[in-house]
């Protein structure tokens, strides 16, 4: 006893104790003298004492003696578990038997086992709660099917599957019913065995009950005892992410496309407005050279050709406008049905005559420009016409009127939102090549074209046109499946057909009075004054809006009407008129620019602008609105303001 490992005692009949060895002389924490002749009353604590006593009184009811887990705390506070055997030595003279024990300390082994379950409970409930699918599997020989020893309940979210449906039915054969990608995983999964780990592979698996999902998924060969590799894996279901990040760079797209659409939006519009200045002296001259020259004078040919070829870029430049939103629009009440169908006809010349024009129409009323609603429709058909292969084909043209909610109002070419409500519509499609993703992404741009030949400035127009009518445009292609071309405006109860202006046919007028014509451009303001001088006006002129404002100053009584430019250095035409109006509330001021009516007048009709005239302008139409705006001031005022 004296030798044992652990502790070792004797106590006699009375429970005193007659022996102890030095490991539990030790553990009592006492000396042989201190403790032999005592009881476990006199030594411990005393419910310590009387679990002590129990169990001596068990083991001496026993014959194969008493085998216990006995706690005994130190007078240090330290606790120390220990096994117990404890049996009856008998006396040789027959008395009551003493009894004996041995111990065993297992503090330490029981303190590890608890921190190993503490532990394993820890990452179990760090498994089962995660938000990544955690599953362990051994791969079998049969592989690939696998067995799965650990599947938490992210796996059963993901997957739909518990780990005894996915052991019974196969991971590969439920998750990828897809033969293709099934053999792809198989194929991937093989490899691990060369170590070769997967870490966040994007794969689509199909969950119970036949939804697609996208995961990330990572694995990894783990070596377990006996040198069995186990496989753990981690699942991360990233559909959404991915489906945010597709809806993220469609949204980024669609504004990169408006953005670089209103960019050459700005650019057409200050082309067409720089442009218009060079045509005003263009064809002006040449009409001011005609009107000198005899009827027979070989140079008259050559000046109407001019003549002519500044009309037609002047009809470009209107193009382009049009394209920029900035378009001069004559607004009223329009039956898209019957327009459609007047320039289904007219185009029938037009086109090949293998093209069939099939009309579908509803009556539909907008209000609108015609001229330029009738330039969409003869643009579109065009462009169906242009489309077909070996020149044949089917037009259908369309028209009604139809509620559109606020998505089908959505377009990427046009910037804003279009509230939901009743539109009328004109759609044209063909049956032609069509069209892939690239090039319908690239249509509404000016000078792009697929053609051989052309400006590339028909359905730019077109864009031009609809977001100046507040409506939207959608395109519906596909190679080889022809092009859907529909086109959505504001819808309005009554139409009247178009009024027809007069065609004007009073001879030239003459006039009377000082213009101050303020022109920043030197070709513009030396015409102006050929022609206004011409004309039977004393003519002034400034090169900005601040000289003009000094020259009013000094001839302020003898100014009869002010001709302003709008956009000119230093001081634009809107603050010259602003500052006009301090200085003479009731002087005529005539706005002239390359920009539309519509644009002008409203940045300076609150300003106080008497009219506008659009460049390039013949100059019978600058002398007549002259002389109107002086009349309608004299009637109106009885003076001109000034002095």
């Amino acid at each position: 006893m004296r030798h044992l490992p652990g502790l070792a005692w004797i106590k006699d009949d009375a429970g005193r104790y007659r022996y102890a060895n030095d490991a539990a002389v030790v553990a009592f924490q006492t000396s042989r003298d201190q403790l032999y002749g005592k009881t476990d009353a006199e030594i411990f604590p005393a419910a310590t004492a009387a679990q002590f006593r129990e169990h001596d009184r068990q083991a001496l009811a026993k014959d194969a003696g008493l085998h216990s887990f006995e706690t005994l705390e130190q007078s240090d506070g330290v606790v120390h578990q220990s096994v117990i055997s404890k049996f009856a030595i008998p006396r040789p003279n027959g008395g009551s038997a003493w009894v004996g024990g041995i111990a065993i300390d297992v503090t330490g082994q029981v303190l590890a086992e608890e921190t190993v379950r503490k532990t394993s409970t820890f990452r179990e409930t760090i498994i089962r709660t995660a938000a990544e699918g955690i599953c362990v599997c051994y791969p079998i020989p049969d592989f690939p099917y696998v067995a799965f020893s650990v599947w938490n309940e992210r796996m059963d979210e993901i997957t739909g599957y518990s780990c005894e449906e996915i052991n019974r039915l196969g991971w590969y054969q439920s998750l990828y019913p897809d033969e293709e990608v099934r053999n792809r995983a198989i194929e991937r999964m093989s490899r691990m065995r060369v170590g070769d780990d997967l870490h966040s592979e994007e794969w689509e698996i199909v969950r119970k009950g036949g939804e697609r999902r996208i995961v990330a998924i990572s694995t990894s060969l783990v070596e377990m005892e006996g040198g069995v590799e186990n496989v753990v894996g981690l699942m991360l279901d990233i559909t959404d992410r991915k489906r945010a990040e597709e809806e993220r760079k469609k949204l980024d797209a669609k504004i990169q496309q408006t953005q670089q659409l209103e960019s050459l939006a700005v650019l057409a519009g200050g082309v067409a407005h720089d442009f218009n200045n060079l045509l005003t002296t263009i064809r002006g001259c040449a009409e001011l050279s005609l009107m000198e020259l005899p009827e027979d004078s070989p140079i008259c040919p050559m000046l109407r050709d001019i003549e002519e070829a500044a009309n037609q870029a002047a009809s470009l430049t209107q193009q382009m406008l049009a394209y920029s939103g900035r378009g001069q629009f004559v607004v009223e009440k329009v039956d898209l049905a019957t327009l459609v169908r007047d320039m289904g006809q007219l185009m029938l010349s037009a086109v090949s005559k293998k093209v069939v024009i099939k009309p579908r129409l509803e009556t539909a009323t907008i209000e609108a420009d015609a001229t330029q609603i009738r330039q969409v429709v003869m643009n579109l058909i065009v462009n169906a016409a242009d489309a077909m292969t070996g020149g044949e084909g089917v037009i259908e043209l369309r028209t009604g009127v139809r509620f559109a909610t606020g998505d089908e109002l959505r377009s990427p070419y046009i910037p804003g939102e279009l509230p939901a409500g009743r539109y009328s519509f004109v759609e044209v499609s063909d049956n032609g090549a069509g069209m892939d993703a690239l090039t319908a992404s690239r249509i509404f741009e000016p000078f792009f074209t697929t053609k051989f030949t052309g400006r590339g400035l028909g359905l730019a127009a077109v864009l031009g046109i609809v977001r100046g009518h507040h409506g939207s445009i959608q395109v519906c292609s596909e190679p080889g499946k022809g092009t859907a071309f529909r086109v959505l405006f504001p819808y309005f109860e009554v139409a009247t057909s178009p009024a027809i202006p007069p065609v004007a046919s009073s001879p030239m007028p003459r006039g009377a009075g000082t213009i101050l014509v303020v022109e920043d451009e030197p070709s513009v303001r030396h015409f102006i004054q050929r022609v206004l001088g011409g004309a039977g006006f004393t003519v002034l002129t400034a090169e900005d809006g601040l000289q003009g404002l000094d020259v009013f100053s000094q001839h302020q009584s003898a100014i009869s009407a002010v001709l302003l430019d709008l956009m000119m250095p230093r001081m634009d035409g809107t603050e010259t008129l602003r500052q006009l109006r301090i200085l003479a509330p009731r002087i005529p001021v005539l706005i002239m620019s390359g920009y539309s009516a519509r644009e002008v007048l409203t940045g300076t009709s609150e300003q106080g602008a008497s009219a506008f005239i659009q460049k390039p302008f013949p100059p019978r139409e600058l002398i007549t609105r002259l002389c109107d705006v002086i009349a309608t001031t004299a009637a109106g005022a009885g003076d001109n303001g000034g002095g």
